[in-house]
């Protein structure tokens, strides 16, 4: 991307004897784009944060339930939640004037399917936190003013990571904002090529937004200082418990009104608007060959983000050279700063060589190439949170019986960091289902994929059946999903 981003530059001011960053409507792509991330990572904080201490560090009703599903609305692909979403507030426009086509339904939208991952790194937070610590002060202060004063403090670096996190990923979503006519550079990138076929010029846009968010990674980076993103035995408590005393049921209802509002709305929507089973079964009918083809790309592409993050990580952490094992976290972790369509384009633009069409551009390598790049900071952070919880020991002992490497990282590496390929295995194949940005820059001709087929019926008005293939494919997000989770315990905590 950054070659043909030189070549852009030097195109773009020798060519055409302009350069588009200096453009005015800069000023409106730049406002637009800061405005939505920050409102969704305000959003996603206000949600995050709260739900994690209530699940771990109370006594509300259900935490048990909650710690299962507050990953929930991660499932849900932002098309399909800004589709449900739009049909809600159209149905509610003579009820509540709701004006969803802005930068503030944008950024409401955004902030219900992100905010999970505020929710996942502050959990990891609160369970870095040392414990006696805690009790001692509960000897001398209540919970409400340790919480706020030892606590979250001391959790802080995940806390602020994940915002971080989330503003990236608010920033890079070309989805939503297209959807809701919002103006930022995701969308002004995919106008540009499409519109005008000024593949130079599109990728210009990227260059204040990929400076941004590279600054952005660096002080999450700089915040964490080693840190894993996510600790080990993320599924039980460790800290002391607060009670909420006569509040804990009113707490436990708001913690289920998000769910409801992220997850249960949508989806009571969908099948409202889908009308009757006959409907849904004619569109899964049809929608077969789409539904294979998904799901192969997608699994493709996890498998090579996989195998591209695995030795990275470990590389990351067991070079003795701090300046390459960083240089490998920040290439892993790069990937983040870069709008899903300017990723596409980056590869179409790199890959598009006239020996190598048949082969990359106009074959499925190409979206494979897609999904294994776009979402490979996925599978770094879940391996590299894994290799910082292996002690560097367990190898060193092993290397007085066996001299071989490869058999080391064989017989003890791989068992023990089995769990955190298995956790990005599963996100990156989920997030590789619900893909668009890049999808509409790198699909072949003849192809498709279930959700660009959504995109695609819906600029037709075609509702019933647009909300119809949304649920067939939820189902088969939430089928693996439940799949992969009776598998994690079977295999990790039953056996």
């Amino acid at each position: 991307m950054m070659f043909t981003l030189i070549s852009g530059v030097h195109d773009a001011i020798l060519g055409s004897g302009r350069f588009p960053l200096f453009e005015a409507r800069q000023a409106g792509l730049i406002l637009n784009t800061l405005a939505v991330s920050t409102g969704a990572t305000c959003i996603a904080l206000a949600t995050g944060v709260p739900l994690s201490v209530f699940m771990d560090r109370t006594d509300m009703p259900g935490r048990d339930l909650f710690r299962i599903i507050y990953l929930l609305p991660v499932l849900v692909p932002p098309v399909i939640q800004t589709v449900s979403w739009t049909r809600i507030a159209s149905s509610l426009t003579g009820v509540f004037p709701i004006d969803i086509y802005s930068v503030g339904g944008c950024a409401v939208i955004l902030g219900m399917c992100y905010f999970p991952f505020v929710t996942l790194m502050t959990l990891s937070g609160l369970r870095s936190v040392d414990r006696d610590i805690e009790e001692v002060a509960l000897l001398w202060h209540g919970g409400f003013r340790v919480c706020t004063r030892i606590t979250l403090p001391v959790a802080l670096p995940h806390i602020a990571s994940g915002a971080i996190l989330v503003f990236m990923l608010c920033a890079v979503n070309f989805t939503v904002p297209d959807i809701l006519r919002v103006r930022v550079y995701p969308v002004e990138i995919f106008v540009q090529y499409s519109a005008f076929y000024n593949g130079y010029g599109a990728l210009l846009q990227s260059l204040p937004l990929v400076s941004l968010l590279i600054l952005l990674l660096w002080g999450m980076d700089r915040m964490m200082q080693g840190r894993a993103f996510v600790q080990a035995g993320m599924g039980r408590a460790t800290g002391p418990v607060y009670s909420l005393g006569g509040m804990r049921w009113p707490v436990c209802c708001l913690c289920a009104s998000v769910f409801v509002m992220a997850v249960v709305l949508p989806l009571a929507e969908l099948v409202r608007t889908t009308g009757s089973f006959h409907v849904f079964r004619d569109v899964v009918v049809h929608s077969i060959p789409e539904t294979i083809y998904t799901v192969m790309v997608a699994f493709c592409g996890t498998v090579l983000s996989i195998a591209t993050a695995l030795p990275a990580a470990y590389l990351a952490d067991r070079l003795k050279n701090v300046t390459a094992a960083y240089a490998i976290g920040v290439l892993n972790m790069l990937p983040l700063t870069i709008p899903a369509t300017a990723f596409g384009l980056s590869l179409v633009e790199v890959w598009n060589q006239s020996w190598l069409h048949s082969v990359v551009c106009g074959s499925s390598v190409i979206v494979i190439l897609g999904y294994a790049g776009r979402f490979l900071p996925y599978a770094f952070a879940a391996m590299a949170s894994g290799m910082k919880q292996i002690s560097p020991d367990a190898e060193e002992v092993a290397s007085l019986v066996s001299p071989s490497h490869a058999r080391i990282f064989k017989r003890i590496v791989l068992p023990l960091l089995a769990p955190g390929m298995f956790a990005g295995f599963v996100m990156v194949f989920i997030l590789s289902l619900g893909e668009l940005g890049t999808t509409l820059l790198v699909l072949p001709p003849g192809r498709e994929t279930v959700i660009l087929k959504i995109y695609n019926l819906m600029h037709y008005g075609a509702h019933a059946q647009v909300a119809a293939l949304s649920l067939f494919l939820l189902l088969i997000i939430g089928l693996f999903f439940v799949f992969a989770l009776l598998s994690y315990r079977y295999i990790w905590r039953g056996h």
